[in-house]
């Protein structure tokens, strides 16, 4: 068969026993060209360096929005005239906070002879497959001075919950009491006392570290900010927030600490 132009689709159709076939892309694939077979579009290069600049930009818009979900200072660009610091300061400020509320759950699960229920609620329990935090799989209660409750929510796991409890380093001997664990809280010998007295300190010193850690990531970023141009006086006032909030959470270490330790010494 021959060709045909048509001026509706604006190309040449090839004429088959079928009728006329289309080129591979379809009516219109190249409309407004009436010779599309010997003039290539012209204009195509500009368009095809549009998109690859186009994905670019999103590229980095998404890299950009990524940096920010990290919370990572050292991702700003410390030559850019809106570096902010306080992002610095409210980062170090957070971490810092992360490591109190970690020596507190640490401290409560210390057991000082007086029956409380964070003492087993951070046990690890192997159940489902998976390892859970008792207090995810069981509700504890203090049953008195000396007794914990602790109820499962699924009966099915109340062997685990026995077993996880045994196998614990707090030497408590769980008993059944039909659905129910009773675990008794043994009093407190002078050898355990002293052993407990050590590892409060233990916990202190590892938060003491990462708040002084959080401090040490801040003043970093602020050295390359002051590298990369920002002012000093700036960078001055922002580094002695940080230092606030160090002495600050350093003191209630120290603070929780002795507390902790005083209980421990104290119990009957």
């Amino acid at each position: 068969g021959g060709s045909t132009f048509s001026p509706r689709w604006g190309h040449f159709s090839v004429a088959s026993e079928g009728g006329l076939v289309h080129p591979p892309f379809g009516p219109g694939w190249r409309r407004n060209q009436p010779f599309p077979h010997r003039h290539r579009n012209r204009w195509g290069w500009w368009r095809m360096a549009r998109r690859i600049l186009g994905w670019t930009h999103v590229i980095a818009r998404g890299m950009a929005k990524r940096g920010k979900r990290k919370g990572g200072e050292g991702i700003q660009d410390p030559t850019h005239q809106t570096w902010d610091g306080t992002r610095v300061v409210e980062h170090a400020k957070n971490d810092m906070d992360q490591a109190i509320q970690a020596l507190q759950q640490e401290l409560a699960a210390l057991r000082t002879g007086r029956a409380a229920p964070a003492m087993l609620e951070g046990i690890q329990v192997e159940a489902y497959g998976e390892n859970s935090k008792l207090k995810e799989i069981a509700a504890v209660v203090a049953k008195g001075q000396q007794t914990l409750g602790v109820s499962v929510f699924d009966p099915n796991t109340l062997d685990a919950v026995e077993k996880a409890i045994r196998k614990s380093p707090l030497g408590m001997t769980p008993v059944r009491e039909a659905d129910t664990l009773l675990v008794n809280v043994p009093k407190l010998s002078e050898e355990t006392k002293g052993e407990l007295a050590k590892l409060v300190g233990k916990n202190g010193e590892q938060a003491k570290i990462s708040v002084r850690h959080a401090r040490k990531e801040a003043m970093d970023a602020f050295r390359k900010a002051k590298e990369g141009g920002q002012p000093e006086d700036v960078l001055k006032r922002y580094e002695k927030q940080v230092q606030k909030l160090t002495d600050e959470h350093i003191h209630v270490v120290e603070q929780s600490v002795k507390a902790k330790a005083t209980e421990i010494k104290s119990a009957t």
